[in-house]
């Protein structure tokens, strides 16, 4: 279904999408208009070397429509994918039980929500938990600013999650640090349709 008719709880995924272009073409070209914003001095960004980076977090502001809450912020990360199967598989999930306790995998659904058909194993219990999430399965890179090969490792490598949590909840403490991740460059993104942004690369190995 196209992200235009598809939203995680009240947040339109043509807007993740639109957000997460602007953020390659920053992690490719060092800036969000890609080689149009990039000077002839400007050297090449480290976070083209995708080697080097284990996540990605990008923040997510409402662009196309007004939020039904302002008690919620959304992020969009993208994990190399040997952590992402620790958020998503069942299998996975159960070797990893602190994880499991913080996060609720969910639905995406066809119109805005402040709630979300959550995923049910054969032994879920009804709590809730600080960290909702739901596979962000959209192909980014597809405006043609970057080039095309570039676009292929990021999605060979990542996978890709928009989530939600309480405004100041402590995200990287709780998820990043527990894989062992340390910040590797932090940019503030700043862009005219997408407003202002800030594009986090991590680096490490998962413990």
């Amino acid at each position: 279904m196209s992200p235009s008719h598809l939203y995680f709880f009240d947040y339109p995924l043509i807007d993740a999408k639109a957000i997460a272009n602007t953020a390659l073409r920053f992690l490719y070209y060092g800036s969000a208009h890609g080689a149009f914003g990039r000077s002839a001095t400007n050297s090449i960004p480290k976070t083209r070397n995708l080697d080097t980076f284990d996540a990605f977090k990008i923040t997510l502001t409402h662009l196309s429509k007004d939020p039904l809450s302002d008690d919620f912020e959304y992020n969009l990360v993208y994990f190399s994918n040997t952590i992402a199967k620790d958020l998503w598989l069942v299998s996975n999930r159960s070797e990893h039980p602190e994880l499991r306790k913080v996060t609720r995998r969910v639905h995406l659904g066809n119109q805005q929500s402040l709630n979300a058909k959550r995923y049910k194993t054969p032994f879920w219990v009804r709590f809730t938990r600080p960290i909702y999430l739901s596979i962000f399965e959209q192909k980014i890179g597809d405006d043609n600013y970057v080039p095309p090969i570039f676009c292929q490792e990021f999605h060979a490598k990542y996978t890709g999650f928009i989530m939600r949590t309480k405004k100041d909840y402590p995200l990287v403490r709780t998820m990043f640090d527990a894989y062992g991740l340390e910040i590797g460059t932090r940019h503030e993104v700043h862009d005219r349709l997408d407003g202002d942004l800030q594009v986090i690369s991590y680096t490490g190995k998962p413990l």
